[in-house]
Formats: C-alpha cells, structure tokens, sequence
C-alpha cells in the first residue's frame, strides 16, 4: 500500500491497518530499520512510578503470595486487634 511522507515527517496510516491492528490515537511504536524497510512494533509505556510492578523482584513476591493463598496459607481479621493477635500468635 502506497503512504506519502508529510510534513515534519508524519506518515498516516492506512485505515484499514489501523482497524485490523486495532491501533488508536496516541498509541506508542518502537521503530526500527530493518534491510532497508521501517518496523513499527506496539508498545506500551509504564510511568515511572508502576515499573515497580514489572520488576522481577515484585513477580517473585506475587507469586508468592499467589501460592500461599492457593495453599490456604492466609488470615482474614475482622479488625486492626483481631489482626494484631493473629499475627503475634
């Protein structure tokens, strides 16, 4: 399919792609040069402030904790002193 390069190097993307790809408005592409032709691949951005949630540190511990409750491992308290005294026993 035939695209023209715009102004300030814009490129519009034939709708049917968009659709097909179920692509939308300020969505990200990583874009690389591969043999001659331009890849764009979808990507998601994380603010800064969940990249946490990615970090294999927090996976070991979710999955952890997944385990546990699978395992029947956990406590429900009614209140702050109920969970108090489940803990300290």
């Amino acid at each position: 399919m035939l695209v023209e390069l715009k102004d300030r190097s814009q490129v519009t993307v034939p709708k049917v792609f968009v659709e097909k790809l179920r692509m939308k408005r300020h969505d990200y592409f990583e874009v690389e040069e591969k043999s001659g032709k331009l890849i764009f691949s979808p990507v998601t951005v994380v603010p800064k402030e969940q990249e946490w949630y990615l970090s294999k540190e927090w996976k070991d511990i979710k999955k952890e904790v997944d385990e546990d409750i699978k395992l029947k491992k956990i406590n429900q308290a009614e209140n702050v002193e109920d969970l108090i005294k489940k803990l300290e026993s």
